[in-house]
């Protein structure tokens, strides 16, 4: 089997859970892909930017006995000054 066409399967398996949050499970592994690129605006509180989330508690895929709740942000910066 070619590399890509392996790469091509191992996507086809990828599940994206909320936002910016893809999982992939192979086996007894579980992977999490984020772009740290990516805002979803602020948060609740104001006080960050939501890079990523799951928006909760989840099952993970393809083994439900688990549950996973990832949230990725980054601080908003204060401005100073009037």
């Amino acid at each position: 089997m070619s590399e890509d066409y392996q790469e091509v399967r191992r996507e086809a398996r990828a599940n994206y859970v909320g936002d910016n949050v893809k999982v992939e499970v192979e086996g007894s592994k579980m992977y999490l892909t984020i772009d740290l690129e990516q805002d979803f605006g602020l948060s609740k509180s104001g006080k960050s930017r939501v890079v990523a989330s799951t928006r909760g508690t989840l099952p993970v895929p393809a083994n439900s006995e688990y549950k996973m709740g990832i949230n990725v942000f980054r601080p908003v910066r204060e401005k100073r000054g009037r």
